[in-house]
């Protein structure tokens, strides 16, 4: 880079060395750098200025200095590099300056003799500016007494301000100005984009003003106003110009202004109210000056689970607000003051650190139904008049039910009265929806109206309902609230009925049976015609058996205030459809129907059905047939034999086993299809089996006898002649016994070919096999008792 500016400050020195004209100047450029204002305290703003003619560079770099020799000595800190000075001229009455605004840096000491120098050629020539003071901190600043961050709907409310005060070491002569720099870009040092307004541009005085002119201290009260955000951040850099002996002091301070939510009142309070946001000081537009809108409303709730909302059309205007407005949608609340959050997110992601902006309300548990089972167990019916012992149903919205434990308490209100209520059955889901399943009280003293509490284990989990009113509970005078459930099983789908079986408990609650004390409970069948299936000689067929009416009684029992509840045990009775009826006593011909239930064929005894010869006993019992009737047991599926059910349609009889022969057979029972195996025994082989076992251990034996000779032999030898005259004796009576046995092997030989005759060649294969083993075997002892020593 050619040095011009070098050049310049050569001919005014040559020039004033020949001519002695113009003095030499302190600097050796010949220009000076103005500082203002010079009274700076750290992190304060302040200007340097100096003409464009001082330049032959294109670029220049600032320094602050210790020193005021135009040289580059005792350099502190770098304020800025780079600087363009054709980006940052400006003309005043036609000449031309370079101005740039700088920030003193925080960690500079205090005191005087500071100056700025410039250098355009990387060191060889420099400008000076004027002398500088930097303030002491501790004797000029400003306190903010409510922090340094603050926002719209901080200071907005009631008696909220952002309150500071700034102090000084002598008497300001006037009120200070309050100005304001927006920094929306920042190098090193240098502040390359900025805006500098009044205090009042931001902030509007709310209260007056105490200090100021002839006082040390000034204090402010002042309220944030609408506007849009310069920064991201939020950023200002709050400059204090105070006037004291006609210099001006800048004391600066940081303000932090966060964008902001409102919740508008009135706030919502339960789930489905609409809600209303009001945006404030959001920045409105991008760098690249595209308008910014909300693209999502977050709602974040009392267990951590966020639901999201998507806002109408909008954009944030250049007073950083909008207007939102949406439903809130179903999630867990439990009445915790300020239990829902909510943020924003905007359409850039530049910028999502100002929608990380946090506003809360508190939503209220609430009953969104209430419903009454009906005579069929369904909750369709609304309530609003219940009787004693109603189940009923509470479905609501918006409860904290994360972790917790309900309880469901019936308040009497004529009565002033209360106690809790068993929850039957509930539904507790994590958008804070609740279903519970409670019973009324199944006795009152009179009519009267009431109220259900729900309480959560949080104290504010809880809801009255109805809100406003009560609901009315009477003691029935007819038949109008009646209903009948049988085995009932409270869902929240609706009063189920278990299966009425014989033999089985059976559970009868009667609710809002009016007019009457006394309940006569009855399961009645209808004459009809029953179809079963009956062995012909065609085979299986269907046959028609017509029933005549028949009812059971299930007692008398006591209706206080119209309710009644019983236990009992369906006894036994033919086959049909039953329904339960409870019938008053007075007046008659009035009765209300419970449900319907089948009775059907059952066995439940057969035994035993293996072992078994002809002529043994098997037992049958069973019930639920129809009455009277002869009942088919059906050998084979060939050969039937008949017993007749009793007046109850019971069956219970013993059955004899025919001449079957050996091996499975079936007992088959058409009405209830059942079939049952039964294993009958097989005589002769029984008896073939007896006489192998009787063989088995005769064998046995006389191999013990034979194991057992060698080694008496053994024991009892002597000398040579004597011990061959007592095996001689042996081996003589052994040959009497190998005789015998051969007797009897042929007396077994004969028996086996007749056996043989009625069994076939297999068996006769068998039992000689057998023989030639014994044979064998008493010819194999034959010859070892032979053996001579």
């Amino acid at each position: 880079m050619k040095k011009y500016f070098s050049l310049l400050i050569a001919l005014v020195v040559l020039l004033g060395l020949v001519l002695a004209v113009i003095p030499v100047q302190a600097i050796i450029t010949g220009y000076r750098i103005t500082v203002s204002p010079a009274n700076v305290a750290p992190g304060g703003i302040f200007s340097i200025q100096i003409e464009a003619a001082a330049f032959t560079g294109q670029m220049f770099d600032v320094y602050l200095s210790t020193d005021g020799y135009a040289s580059g000595t005792n350099l502190i800190k770098k304020l800025a590099e780079g600087v363009k000075v054709v980006d940052v001229t400006i003309t005043v009455d036609t000449t031309n300056y370079v101005n740039i605004t700088l920030m003193m840096p925080e960690d500079i000491e205090p005191g005087t003799g500071y100056y700025i120098k410039i250098t355009d050629d990387g060191g060889s020539t420099w400008a000076v500016s004027n002398e500088m003071e930097v303030l002491d901190p501790a004797n000029y600043y400003i306190d903010f007494l409510n922090g340094t961050h603050t926002s719209w709907v901080e200071t907005e409310g009631a008696g909220e301000h952002f309150v500071f005060n700034v102090t000084t070491a002598e008497a300001m002569e006037e009120n200070p100005d309050l100005k304001f720099v927006a920094i929306k870009e920042m190098k090193l040092y240098w502040i390359k984009d900025y805006e500098i307004v009044d205090f009042t541009e931001y902030f509007e005085y709310s209260k007056p003003t105490a200090g100021g002119a002839n006082e040390k201290y000034y204090t402010v009260w002042s309220q944030v106003i609408d506007f849009a955000l310069p920064n991201p951040e939020g950023k200002f850099i709050l400059l204090v110009k105070a006037n004291i002996s006609d210099t001006i002091y800048v004391i600066p301070g940081t303000i932090i202004v966060h964008p902001s939510i409102e919740v508008e009142t009135p706030s919502p309070s339960y789930v489905g109210d609409t809600f209303s946001l009001e945006l404030h000081n959001f920045p409105n537009e991008t760098t690249d000056g595209e308008a910014i809108n909300v693209t999502t409303v977050v709602l974040t709730d009392a267990a951590g689970i966020k639901r999201e909302v998507t806002p109408s059309s909008n954009y944030i205007g250049n007073d950083g607000t909008t207007l939102l407005t949406g439903t809130v949608p179903a999630l867990q609340g439990g009445g915790v003051e300020d239990g829902i959050d909510v943020t924003v997110t905007l359409n850039v992601t530049d910028l999502l650190e100002v929608s990380v902006v946090t506003a809360s309300f508190t939503i209220k548990p609430s009953v969104v139904g209430a419903w009454v089972a009906g005579a069929d167990g369904q909750f369709t019916t609304p309530a609003g008049t219940e009787v004693p012992g109603d189940y009923v149903l509470l479905n609501g919205s918006g409860f904290l039910t994360t972790g917790e434990t309900f309880k469901v308490k019936f308040y009497n209100v004529t009565a002033d009265e209360a106690f809790i209520l068993s929850i039957l059955d509930q539904d507790l889901r994590d958008d804070g929806y609740a279903a519970f399943l409670v019973q009324l009280p199944k006795s009152i003293s009179a009519d009267c109206t009431f109220k259900l509490n729900v309480t959560g284990t949080t104290d504010t989990n809880f809801l009255v309902f109805p809100a406003t009113g009560e609901y009315t509970m009477i003691v029935p005078t007819d038949t109008t609230y009646a209903k009948l459930f049988v085995n009932p099983v409270p869902t929240l789908e609706g009063i189920e009925s278990e299966d009425v079986e014989v033999d089985k408990p059976l559970v009868i609650e009667g609710i809002g049976l009016g007019g009457y004390d006394i309940a006569n409970v009855t399961a009645v069948r209808d004459p009809t015609t029953i179809t079963i299936w009956k062995f012909t000689a065609h085979g299986f067929e269907e046959v028609d058996v017509d029933v005549e009416k028949y009812a059971v009684d299930l007692g008398l029992h006591e209706v206080k205030t119209g309710y009644f509840y019983v236990e009992t045990t369906m006894p036994h009775a033919p086959q049909g459809t039953y329904t339960i009826w409870a019938n008053e006593t007075a007046p008659a011909n009035v009765r209300v129907m419970g449900i319907s239930f089948e009775i059907v064929p059952t066995i439940v005894t057969v035994s035993p059905t293996e072992d078994l010869a002809p002529g043994d006993t098997i037992t049958i019992v069973g019930y639920g047939f129809p009455e009277n009737l002869d009942v088919q047991l059906i050998w084979d599926f060939m050969y039937p034999v008949y017993v007749t059910s009793d007046g109850v349609g019971d069956v219970s009889t013993t059955l004899t086993v025919p001449p079957l022969a050996g091996g499975l057979h079936t007992l088959s029972e058409p009405i209830t299809g059942n079939i049952y195996t039964i294993i009958v025994k097989d005589a002769v082989h029984e008896a073939i089996m007896t006489k192998l076992d009787e063989l088995s251990a005769a064998i046995s034996e006389l191999a013990d006898t034979v194991s057992a000779v060698p080694a008496a032999v053994e024991e009892k030898l002597g000398p040579i002649a004597s011990a061959q005259e007592e095996l001689a004796g042996k081996v003589s009576s052994l040959e009497g016994k190998v005789s015998t046995l051969e007797s009897t092997v042929g007396e077994l030989s004969a028996k086996v070919d007749a056996v043989s005759a009625s069994i076939g060649n297999v068996m006769t294969a068998t039992v000689g096999s057998a023989v030639v083993v014994i044979i064998v075997l008493a010819i194999a002892v034959f010859v070892i008792t032979r053996r001579k020593p």
